[in-house]
This record gives structure tokens, C-alpha cells and sequence, in this order.
């Protein structure tokens, strides 16, 4: 910048004072038109001191006969050095930066003002000599950000001038690719279930530790080995059956009665790969829908489970104080509402007996303790059904962070997220009390815009007590989990109800078993609490 500010001083001081002399020697000579041109009619050569020259008129001409262009300046003259006029081979001048411009660009145009370049990468970035206009812009732009030496020569090199091609840089040759080595971290921790167990056995036959084991995985991936399991421990749970056929399903049917629940025994999650059987008639339709998914793995039927309230309990598993065993942790219960079979609203804690409550979490701990394996380190999220006799039923379990565990972030001394780290590299575990007297989650599901979604999470940012988490996705589509937020109120479901009720957007999204456990009406306010 400092050099092309030098020589544009340089020229404007030389064309200034070269424009007075002129225009001196015109009123004192009495001349109106000069008819002159500037050097001979042959093509300056590199030792002239300028190679155009522009007059208010453009009268005045080239040395080779190229007419020159209007300057819009007030005195009438612009003088320009640098080469100007390059030879062709057969003789017509080429014209530099001078031929790019049409007469008058700068006469009130739209064109960049002195002092400012527009720098393009590629066949733009200079123009082609006669005859292709340049688009007038203002401002200075580098395209490709500076990457082409062929734009940072025109930075350095404003007023034109030869600029070669660079010579390509010699490609290093490719280093040799080092062989394949088995994952340096002796822990390594399964994100979701749906993985490949024999890969996962291999590493774990040759002495790498798997969180959760194989054999969890195995047992998590079968529902129907799952439910087996949890049977062997006397843990109470729906009734169920293996369907091996159409015909074992109809048999179900007339055995558990109807609605009826077929289950995919593999792959399925956020009540994906389930079925209701509403009458006998729709066994079959039901039972085709689950055995045609890939990897459907059979299916079973599960006696339908009249449940008032869904609980889950986040559980966590460590290394011992002692640094030899293992610590089981539980996380307060939750009662969660689904929508569309997508877990939508938490609520801590639930409006149940301390008994019933008591309850759930021994039955969560138990069967996260009971699962086979050496280990079984992180964070495991255990789903329960309380009936109206005050029964807890087992339905199933994730061995991984989950939806109804999202509370914990703002709610919780630790969140499950750092336990679970906490859990796999065996650091000492982190409390998990609940420290608030009242938390609500909401998962913000995809609207039928980005515009809509983004109205809820604005309307839950102004609510006292609420934390927002955004998670970054680009595009939006409908019942797609876009964020979540919670709400913490230390003054229990009556705080909590207030709060949630200053919002009529946040308070239309709420479930209506949500906002008939905190005496909240259909349309809005605070009820007294519970």
C-alpha cells in the first residue's frame, strides 16, 4: 500500500504540475485546440518518461494513434507513468491498464475511485487489452483471499506491469502410509448400541477394554434377550413373548389381548421398530411393517402396559474410592412425556410417593449393575412405567447419554455428560442430587420453519431460570431435534409453574400431564403447586 501510495503521489505531483505548464502555455499562446501529438508516431520506448497522456477533451492522441481518455478531474489533465502501451507482434499497441476503462469512467460513474483496487484471482483479475470493459465497483475485494500470487502481484504492482505466470511449487513426494495400529486408548467408550459386536469382540479377545463390554451390547442390542434377562433377576416388567412367526404373533394376541405391542428385537430406538396391534385384524399388517425393516433381527409381543406415568433414571458406573471396584451411582427419577415416540418434556421430580420413587431407582441400579462383563464404565439410561396401583415396571435400557438425562446439565451438582467421561477414564465419580427444588426440560423439536423453531428458543432465553443449549443444525426439519432448554426453580413446582407460565409459547408446547402435576390450566397460570 505504501509503494502504490508513492507512485500514485508521484503522478498526480508530476501531472499536476506538467496539467499548470500546459494550460499556462494554451492562455498565454492564445491556443483553443491543440493538434500536436506527444513523440513521434513510432512506439515509445521504455526510456520515455510517459506513454499517455489525458485531456479534458481527449484531443490529444497516443504516439500510436490510440485515443486517450477524458480525465474527470477539475484541471483538466491526468498524468500517468509506468508502461502504458505494450507492442503487439504485429505492431498495434496494446493497451494496459488505460484500454480497460471507457472514456469517462470516472465522470459521476459508478466506478471504484482513485486509491482503491478490485482484485480478482483468475482471467478477471486483470482484464483483456481492448475492447472488454471492466464492471464498475467500489471497495477493494481479493478473491480467493490472497491465495493466487498472481493477485498479490497486482497488489503490490497497482499500475499494471509484466506479471508471469508462477512457477508451479515441486509436490513433495507422499509419505509412506504408517500400518494400520490398533486404538492407542486402552478404554475406548461405544457412543450408541447399534454397532458391530464381532468387530468389538476381536479387539476385546486381543486385551482392549470395551465400555461398555460386548457382552452388555450384545444383551442391549437383543430387546428380546434384554427382557429375558431382567426376568432372571425378578425385576417386575410387562409380560412378553417371542414371535417368531405370524402365527406366534396371533397366538400373542389372543393370549395378552389387544391393543397388543410387537417389538422389532433389534435396531430400534425413540419408539422406531414398535408396532400396536389395535385389533386382531392388524396383527398381520403390524407384523409385516417390523420383519421387512433390514436388521429387524425377529420380533416379540409385549402385553399392553396401562401406565399413568413414564420414569427413567440416569445411572452411572465408575471406578471404586478404593480404586479396585466398582461405584454405582443413580441420578434422581424423572417423569418423561413422549411426542411422536420422542422424548419431549422432563420433569424433576416427579409427582409421585417417595416410596414409588425409592423404588424405581433400585430397580435402575440393579439392572445396570447386573449387566455382564468386566467393567461397564459410563453413564446408562434406565426407562420404567408406573401404573396407577403404584407398580414399577421395567421397559428397557440405553447404555449411553440420553434425552431424559439432559436435565442434569443445569439441574444436577454434575451433569451426566461429565460423569460419563469421568466414569471411563476412572476418575473419582461427581455427585449427582438434584440441587434445585424443581427442574423442567423441553426438547425443542423441529417446527414447520427454522423461523418457528428459533421463536420457541427466543421465548425461553427471556424466561428466569432457563438454560438454552442450540445444537448448531443447519437445516430444519419437522420433529428433528433442533435444541433443548431447562427451567430451574428453587422454590419448587409453585416457582417453576410461574415461571413457565410467563411464556404463552413456552406454555402452549407443554404437555398436559406436565401442566397437571404443576397446577398449570390448559391455556396459562400458575396454579398453587403441588
Amino acid at each position: 500500500k505504501r509503494g502504490r501510495l508513492r507512485v500514485r503521489l508521484r503522478d498526480e505531483g508530476l501531472g499536476l504540475g506538467l496539467g499548470l505548464g500546459l494550460g499556462l502555455l494554451r492562455l498565454i499562446l492564445g491556443l483553443r485546440r491543440p493538434s500536436a501529438t506527444l513523440g513521434s508516431a513510432s512506439t515509445p520506448s521504455r526510456s520515455e518518461p510517459w506513454q499517455s497522456l489525458r485531456l479534458p477533451q481527449g484531443s490529444l492522441r497516443a504516439p500510436s494513434g490510440l485515443p486517450l481518455a477524458r480525465s474527470g478531474s477539475g484541471l483538466g489533465l491526468r498524468f500517468r507513468l509506468g508502461r502504458r502501451l505494450r507492442t503487439l507482434k504485429d505492431g498495434r499497441p496494446h493497451a494496459g491498464r488505460a484500454g480497460r476503462r471507457p472514456a469517462g469512467a470516472h465522470d459521476g460513474g459508478g466506478g471504484a475511485p482513485p486509491g482503491r483496487a478490485h482484485v480478482r484471482a483468475g482471467p478477471a483479475r486483470r482484464g483483456v487489452a481492448g475492447g472488454r470493459r471492466r464492471r464498475p465497483r467500489r471497495g477493494g475485494q481479493l478473491q480467493g483471499r490472497g491465495q493466487d500470487p498472481r493477485a498479490r502481484r497486482d497488489l503490490r504492482h497497482p499500475h499494471g506491469g509484466p506479471n508471469p505466470k508462477p512457477k508451479p511449487k515441486p509436490k513433495p513426494e507422499p509419505e509412506p502410509k504408517p500400518e494400520p495400529k490398533h486404538n492407542p486408548n486402552p478404554n475406548p467408550k461405544v457412543e450408541i448400541e447399534h454397532v458391530d459386536c464381532d468387530g468389538l469382540g476381536r479387539l476385546e479377545a486381543e486385551g482392549v477394554q470395551i465400555q461398555p463390554s460386548v457382552a452388555t451390547l450384545r444383551l442391549i442390542q437383543d430387546k428380546y434377550l434384554q427382557k429375558r434377562h431382567i426376568e432372571e433377576l425378578g425385576l417386575p416388567g410387562p409380560e412378553f413373548v417371542d414371535c417368531p412367526s405370524l402365527a406366534a404373533a396371533e397366538a400373542a394376541g389372543a393370549r395378552f389381548g389387544f391393543p397388543l405391542m410387537l417389538k422389532a428385537r433389534r435396531g430400534g430406538y425413540d419408539g422406531k421398530s414398535n408396532a400396536v396391534a389395535k385389533t386382531e385384524g392388524d396383527v398381520a399388517d403390524a407384523y409385516a411393517a417390523l420383519t421387512s425393516a433390514p436388521g429387524c433381527g425377529g420380533v416379540y409381543a409385549e402385553k399392553w402396559c396401562p401406565f399413568t406415568k413414564e420414569l427413567a433414571v440416569m445411572v452411572v458406573r465408575g471406578v471404586a474410592e478404593d480404586g479396585v471396584g466398582v461405584e454405582t451411582r443413580a441420578y434422581p427419577v424423572v417423569e418423561t412425556l413422549q411426542k411422536d415416540n420422542i422424548c419431549h418434556t422432563v420433569l424433576a421430580p416427579p409427582a409421585l410417593p417417595a416410596a414409588v420413587l425409592a423404588e424405581a431407582a433400585r430397580i435402575a441400579e440393579v439392572a445396570v449393575a447386573s449387566l455382564p462383563g468386566e467393567g461397564n464404565r459410563g453413564i446408562f439410561g434406565v426407562e420404567m412405567f408406573a401404573t396407577a396401583a403404584g407398580e414399577i415396571l421395567y421397559n428397557e435400557m440405553a447404555p449411553r447419554p440420553h434425552n431424559s438425562g439432559h436435565y442434569t446439565m443445569e439441574a444436577c451438582d454434575t451433569c451426566q455428560f461429565e460423569n460419563h467421561m469421568r466414569a471411563v477414564l476412572g476418575l473419582p465419580l461427581g455427585a449427582t442430587e438434584l440441587r434445585t427444588g424443581a427442574a423442567l426440560m423441553l426438547n425443542v423439536l423441529g417446527a414447520d420453519s427454522m423461523e418457528e423453531t428459533k421463536a420457541l428458543c427466543q421465548a425461553a432465553l427471556r424466561m428466569p431460570g432457563a438454560g438454552m443449549h442450540w445444537y448448531g443444525k443447519a437445516s430444519n426439519r419437522k420433529g428433528r431435534k433442533m435444541a433443548h432448554f431447562t427451567v430451574c426453580a428453587r422454590g419448587g413446582y409453585t416457582q417453576l409453574a410461574e415461571r413457565l407460565s410467563s411464556s404463552e409459547l413456552v406454555l402452549a408446547n407443554l404437555d398436559a400431564g406436565v401442566k397437571a402435576s404443576l397446577g398449570l390450566a390448559s391455556g396459562a397460570g400458575a396454579g398453587a403447586g403441588a
